[in-house]
Protein backbone atom coordinates (compact mmCIF):
# COMPACT_ATOMS: atom_id res chain seq x y z
CA UNK A 1 0.00 0.00 0.00
CA UNK A 2 1.26 3.42 -1.01
CA UNK A 3 2.08 6.11 1.61
CA UNK A 4 -1.07 8.61 0.69
CA UNK A 5 -3.65 5.41 0.97
CA UNK A 6 -2.24 4.82 3.99
CA UNK A 7 -2.20 8.45 5.31
CA UNK A 8 -6.17 8.25 4.01
CA UNK A 9 -7.03 4.85 5.82
CA UNK A 10 -5.65 6.51 8.83
CA UNK A 11 -8.03 9.80 8.78
CA UNK A 12 -10.76 7.94 7.58
CA UNK A 13 -10.13 5.70 10.59
CA UNK A 14 -9.48 8.51 13.23
CA UNK A 15 -12.81 10.22 11.86
CA UNK A 16 -15.04 7.32 12.27
CA UNK A 17 -13.25 6.48 15.85
CA UNK A 18 -14.08 10.24 17.16
CA UNK A 19 -17.64 10.10 15.47
CA UNK A 20 -18.45 6.81 17.13
CA UNK A 21 -16.71 7.94 20.64
CA UNK A 22 -18.77 10.71 20.34
CA UNK A 23 -22.25 9.22 19.69
CA UNK A 24 -21.44 6.56 22.11
CA UNK A 25 -20.27 9.15 25.15
CA UNK A 26 -23.17 11.13 24.41
CA UNK A 27 -25.59 8.51 24.27
CA UNK A 28 -24.15 7.00 27.69
CA UNK A 29 -24.13 10.59 29.32
CA UNK A 30 -27.73 10.65 28.39
CA UNK A 31 -28.50 7.45 29.75
CA UNK A 32 -26.41 8.11 33.47
CA UNK A 33 -28.65 11.76 33.82
CA UNK A 34 -31.55 9.71 32.74
CA UNK A 35 -30.70 6.77 35.47
CA UNK A 36 -30.05 9.59 37.67
CA UNK A 37 -33.78 11.17 37.32
CA UNK A 38 -32.58 14.39 35.52
CA UNK A 39 -35.33 15.89 32.54
CA UNK A 40 -33.95 15.90 29.51
CA UNK A 41 -35.79 18.76 28.95
CA UNK A 42 -33.97 20.84 31.45
CA UNK A 43 -30.41 19.92 29.88
CA UNK A 44 -28.54 22.95 28.79
CA UNK A 45 -28.64 22.95 25.00
CA UNK A 46 -26.84 25.18 24.48
CA UNK A 47 -23.84 23.98 26.66
CA UNK A 48 -24.32 20.65 24.75
CA UNK A 49 -24.06 22.36 21.23
CA UNK A 50 -20.64 24.69 22.31
CA UNK A 51 -19.40 20.40 23.44
CA UNK A 52 -20.24 19.13 20.42
CA UNK A 53 -18.87 22.14 18.08
CA UNK A 54 -15.75 21.80 20.23
CA UNK A 55 -15.77 18.14 19.58
CA UNK A 56 -15.85 19.41 15.98
CA UNK A 57 -13.17 22.23 15.49
CA UNK A 58 -10.95 19.50 17.11
CA UNK A 59 -11.89 16.90 14.65
CA UNK A 60 -11.11 19.62 11.41
CA UNK A 61 -8.23 20.54 13.11
CA UNK A 62 -6.80 16.83 12.62
CA UNK A 63 -8.13 16.48 9.61
CA UNK A 64 -6.40 19.38 8.02
CA UNK A 65 -3.31 18.38 9.69
CA UNK A 66 -3.42 15.18 8.39
CA UNK A 67 -3.88 16.58 5.08
CA UNK A 68 -0.85 18.83 5.23
CA UNK A 69 1.52 16.00 6.02
CA UNK A 70 -0.16 14.18 3.20
CA UNK A 71 0.24 17.15 0.54
CA UNK A 72 3.98 17.59 1.97
CA UNK A 73 4.56 13.92 1.92
CA UNK A 74 3.20 13.75 -1.67
CA UNK A 75 5.63 16.71 -2.49
CA UNK A 76 8.64 15.14 -1.56
CA UNK A 77 7.88 12.22 -3.05
CA UNK A 78 7.60 13.70 -6.55
CA UNK A 79 10.64 15.94 -6.18
CA UNK A 80 12.29 12.81 -5.32
CA UNK A 81 11.11 11.51 -8.75
CA UNK A 82 12.10 14.72 -10.34
CA UNK A 83 15.50 14.00 -8.77
CA UNK A 84 15.76 10.42 -9.65
CA UNK A 85 14.50 11.28 -13.19
CA UNK A 86 17.24 14.07 -13.96
CA UNK A 87 19.65 11.87 -12.67
CA UNK A 88 18.64 8.95 -14.68
CA UNK A 89 18.91 11.38 -17.84
CA UNK A 90 22.24 12.37 -17.41
CA UNK A 91 23.72 8.84 -16.81
CA UNK A 92 21.44 7.76 -20.13
CA UNK A 93 23.90 11.06 -21.99
CA UNK A 94 26.79 9.83 -20.84
CA UNK A 95 25.82 6.22 -21.94
CA UNK A 96 25.21 7.76 -25.13
CA UNK A 97 28.46 9.51 -25.82
CA UNK A 98 30.24 6.19 -24.84
CA UNK A 99 28.31 4.46 -27.57
CA UNK A 100 28.71 7.44 -30.16
CA UNK A 101 33.13 7.38 -29.36
CA UNK A 102 32.79 3.72 -29.28
CA UNK A 103 30.81 3.03 -32.80
CA UNK A 104 30.13 6.12 -34.64
CA UNK A 105 33.48 9.14 -33.96
CA UNK A 106 35.51 10.40 -35.65
CA UNK A 107 32.54 11.89 -37.70
CA UNK A 108 34.22 11.51 -41.01
CA UNK A 109 37.59 9.92 -41.62
CA UNK A 110 40.35 10.86 -40.92
CA UNK A 111 40.70 12.03 -37.62
CA UNK A 112 40.62 15.78 -37.25
CA UNK A 113 41.91 17.90 -34.36
CA UNK A 114 38.05 19.49 -34.57
CA UNK A 115 36.67 15.96 -33.88
CA UNK A 116 38.56 15.77 -31.08
CA UNK A 117 37.91 19.13 -29.82
CA UNK A 118 34.24 18.43 -30.24
CA UNK A 119 34.39 15.48 -28.11
CA UNK A 120 36.12 16.15 -25.34
CA UNK A 121 33.60 19.35 -25.30
CA UNK A 122 30.75 16.67 -24.93
CA UNK A 123 32.33 14.41 -22.44
CA UNK A 124 33.31 17.83 -20.33
CA UNK A 125 29.87 19.16 -20.74
CA UNK A 126 28.13 16.36 -19.42
CA UNK A 127 30.64 15.06 -16.74
CA UNK A 128 30.23 18.89 -15.29
CA UNK A 129 26.12 18.24 -15.32
CA UNK A 130 27.02 14.83 -13.80
CA UNK A 131 28.88 16.26 -10.61
CA UNK A 132 26.12 19.44 -9.90
CA UNK A 133 23.92 16.30 -9.00
CA UNK A 134 23.85 15.87 -5.16
CA UNK A 135 24.28 12.14 -6.36
CA UNK A 136 23.88 11.47 -2.07
CA UNK A 137 20.25 12.87 -2.04
CA UNK A 138 18.99 10.45 -4.72
CA UNK A 139 16.30 7.76 -3.15
CA UNK A 140 18.71 4.77 -3.37
CA UNK A 141 22.59 4.38 -2.62
CA UNK A 142 22.33 2.60 -5.82
CA UNK A 143 21.24 5.92 -7.92
CA UNK A 144 24.47 7.17 -6.24
CA UNK A 145 26.62 4.51 -7.34
CA UNK A 146 25.39 4.87 -10.95
CA UNK A 147 26.02 8.97 -11.29
CA UNK A 148 29.41 8.61 -9.87
CA UNK A 149 30.36 5.76 -12.36
CA UNK A 150 29.11 8.32 -15.32
CA UNK A 151 31.00 10.68 -14.08
CA UNK A 152 34.59 8.71 -13.56
CA UNK A 153 33.66 7.11 -17.32
CA UNK A 154 33.92 10.32 -18.38
CA UNK A 155 36.50 11.77 -16.43
CA UNK A 156 38.64 8.78 -18.12
CA UNK A 157 37.50 9.13 -21.53
CA UNK A 158 38.48 12.76 -21.62
CA UNK A 159 42.21 12.01 -19.66
CA UNK A 160 42.44 9.58 -22.56
CA UNK A 161 41.87 11.78 -24.98
CA UNK A 162 43.63 14.13 -24.25
CA UNK A 163 46.74 11.96 -23.62
CA UNK A 164 46.06 10.85 -27.14
CA UNK A 165 46.57 14.08 -28.34
CA UNK A 166 49.20 15.23 -26.47
CA UNK A 167 51.87 12.53 -27.39
CA UNK A 168 49.85 11.36 -30.45
CA UNK A 169 48.04 13.91 -32.57
CA UNK A 170 46.17 13.34 -35.63
CA UNK A 171 48.10 12.82 -38.68
CA UNK A 172 48.17 12.86 -42.61
CA UNK A 173 50.61 11.85 -44.95
CA UNK A 174 50.13 14.44 -47.36
CA UNK A 175 52.23 12.94 -50.32
CA UNK A 176 50.48 9.44 -50.50
CA UNK A 177 46.82 11.07 -49.39
CA UNK A 178 47.04 7.75 -46.82
CA UNK A 179 44.90 8.42 -43.55
CA UNK A 180 47.32 7.81 -40.47
CA UNK A 181 45.49 6.68 -37.20
CA UNK A 182 47.19 7.39 -34.14
CA UNK A 183 47.93 3.96 -32.34
CA UNK A 184 45.60 5.25 -29.23
CA UNK A 185 42.76 5.48 -31.00
CA UNK A 186 41.68 2.01 -31.04
CA UNK A 187 42.25 1.48 -27.34
CA UNK A 188 40.08 4.39 -26.62
CA UNK A 189 37.68 3.32 -28.65
CA UNK A 190 36.79 -0.49 -26.85
CA UNK A 191 36.82 1.89 -23.24
CA UNK A 192 34.69 3.55 -24.78
CA UNK A 193 32.26 0.61 -25.64
CA UNK A 194 32.73 -0.89 -22.01
CA UNK A 195 31.54 2.10 -20.57
CA UNK A 196 28.37 2.70 -22.53
CA UNK A 197 27.52 -0.89 -21.86
CA UNK A 198 27.98 -0.42 -18.27
CA UNK A 199 26.49 3.06 -18.25
CA UNK A 200 23.46 1.46 -20.39
CA UNK A 201 22.77 -0.64 -17.97
CA UNK A 202 22.98 1.85 -14.84
CA UNK A 203 20.45 4.06 -16.73
CA UNK A 204 17.67 0.95 -17.02
CA UNK A 205 18.51 0.76 -12.87
CA UNK A 206 18.11 4.81 -12.58
CA UNK A 207 14.74 4.19 -14.71
CA UNK A 208 13.20 1.22 -11.70
CA UNK A 209 10.23 2.46 -9.44
CA UNK A 210 9.97 5.44 -11.46
CA UNK A 211 6.08 6.34 -11.99
CA UNK A 212 4.30 7.07 -15.53
CA UNK A 213 3.59 10.00 -14.53
CA UNK A 214 7.05 10.98 -14.64
CA UNK A 215 8.87 12.31 -17.44
CA UNK A 216 11.15 9.35 -18.71
CA UNK A 217 11.64 10.06 -22.30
Amino acid sequence: MKDRDQDRLLTCSIAILCLAALVYGGTAMLAWLVGRGVNIKEVDAAAWTQAVGSVAAIAALFWQRSHEVAVARENARRDAAERQNGARRLVQAAANICDFAAEQWPVSPPLSVVDCGLLQARLQAIGGALKQVNAHALPSWKHTECVLAAVTAMDALRLELSRGLKFEPPLVDRGSAAVVTPSWVDPFKAMAKEFGAQLQLRAVLMSTGLEPSVDTD
